[in-house]
């Protein structure tokens, strides 16, 4: 993910209770290596500068940015076996510092990603001590471990201050993610490149994790716009209404820039339990005890977990075309394909989530009105139909004449029977518009991976009309 940093510039869980044992240099954590730099007394901008000019593996460092809560708890373990009692400094600060209302307004990330306060509130994961942010002495700087304690806190007196948090943005080496390996951006999730993946020798994958805690309430009524706020042009991750968290959900920023995915798809499995622990659901259904209402059995499609992907350019995805005009509006798309775990498949790299599921607002349970639940299931299943028409007409250029007419025609017979109502006989015909995307040859077209995107959206729909569609048609 492109980031610019101001001025001058993610799963395992460890207890804040049992910090980890003395440690020599940086230690790593979800693809980042993280160091905690003793110096009482140390200012906010010298500590910035310190980080800014360390280097680590050829990388240079930066205050850490703690945008998940299994991060935050690794940095915690590191600064309390380090510090003890004394806090550290982390790269956020309020822009400016007189800005109003406060205490909370202009709170930031180095990376211009704005942090959440309760008078400016967001999706973005915090941890804010209560009272915090409070403009004690105008304090303008995040630290973290006030008096000991796990969470955050806005600081001005270097007195109080015992160290910083260097954090390196080292990557996965893309060797590691071509099949038969897998590689895992965060402990719960691990990709799969295809084999016909180019890339250079050494070549790096940047990763940089994000929890955000979705508000129930806007389930199926409102998109949300994601990194809108970096001043980053064009890398607006924008989620369709119908896609809701669990209420946690995570993305994955991949900056897939080192690797060109000419044909076949990335493979995506998601362990949501393991990444966001106590959430709601699992591919199969609610998780008992979990954050939200469902602590038994639910039969409803909606309560399952599913996979979502977007481009970083939202540009780029068809969804963002097409979705207003079939009541879908958005750019992010859901690619589940197989349960067990979440299963995915998608063209390239860019932003994979996590802990997401379909919600399409009140009023369309299953158990108080399963007609308006499978109308609004055969509703999707047939905009994603739309779209996988849009793909086969835009790859026309990578395909011989009778290839194109094949798959066209494949796709337009699936749109008939759907709307016939024929869903079994609409299933028939992507399976064998898969089968033929299987067998025949695309040409290679700069940026474009149309065998990849015909292979995960017909994958996709088989899934909707196996798993959401005709088990509940009467």
């Amino acid at each position: 993910m492109k980031t610019r940093r101001l001025s001058v510039s993610t799963m395992v869980m460890v207890a804040c209770g049992f910090p980890l044992a003395a440690y020599a240099g940086p230690v790593e954590f979800q693809n980042h290596y993280y160091e905690v730099i003793k110096n009482p007394g140390i200012t906010w901008e010298q500590a910035n500068y310190a980080a800014m000019n360390s280097t680590f593996m050829g990388v240079n460092g930066h205050l850490a940015t703690i945008t998940s809560a299994a991060e935050d708890h690794f940095i915690e373990s590191l600064r309390a076996s380090k510090l003890h009692s004394k806090q550290a400094w982390v790269g956020g600060l309020q822009v400016p510092s007189n800005c109003s209302p406060q205490p909370g307004c202009g709170w930031k990330w180095q990376n211009e990603v704005n942090i959440p306060t309760s008078q400016f509130p967001g999706l973005l994961y915090t941890n804010w001590r209560p009272g915090q942010p409070d403009n004690n002495g105008y304090a303008k700087y995040l630290a973290i471990g006030m008096k000991g304690k796990f969470g955050w806190n806005d600081e001005h007196d270097p007195y109080k201050i015992g160290g910083y948090v260097i954090e390196y943005d080292t990557g996965i080496p893309v060797a590691d993610c071509i099949e038969p390996n897998s590689c895992k951006p965060n402990k719960g999730q691990s990709l799969t490149f295809p084999a016909s993946s180019v890339f250079a020798p050494g070549a790096m994958l940047g990763v940089n994790n994000f929890e955000f805690y979705d508000d129930q309430s806007r389930c199926g009524l409102d998109q949300r716009v994601l990194f809108d706020d970096d001043a980053v042009s064009d890398n607006e991750l924008i989620i369709p209404a119908y896609l809701c968290g669990s209420p946690r959900f995570l993305v994955a920023a991949i900056d897939g820039d080192s690797v060109d995915v000419p044909q076949d798809t990335v493979d995506i499995e998601n362990e949501v339990t393991i990444s966001l622990p106590g959430n709601t659901f699992e591919c199969t259904g609610p998780i008992g005890g979990g954050y939200g209402p469902y602590p038994y059995a639910s039969d409803d499609p909606q309560d399952r977990d599913v996979v979502a992907w977007q481009t970083t350019d939202p540009a780029e995805m068809l969804e963002n075309d097409l979705g207003g005009t079939f009541g879908f509006a958005g750019a992010a798309k859901e690619v589940t394909y197989e349960c067990g775990s979440s299963r995915g498949r998608v063209r390239k790299g860019s932003y994979f989530i996590t802990g997401m599921h379909i919600d399409f607002g009140p009023g369309f349970e299953q158990k108080t009105n399963p007609a308006g639940n499978q109308f609004k299931f055969v509703e999707l299943t047939r905009f994603k139909l739309e779209v996988l028409q849009k793909s086969v007409i835009d790859s026309q250029p990578a395909l011989s004449p009778y290839d194109f007419k094949a798959l066209k025609k494949l796709v337009a017979g699936a749109i008939k029977l759907h709307d016939m109502g024929k869903y079994s006989d609409a299933l028939q015909k992507i399976i064998k518009f898969e089968q033929k995307v299987n067998s025949i040859s695309y040409a290679a077209i700069a940026g474009e991976n149309f065998n990849g995107d015909h292979l995960s959206r017909s994958d996709n729909i088989q899934f909707m009309y196996t798993d959401k569609v005709i088990p509940y048609t009467p």
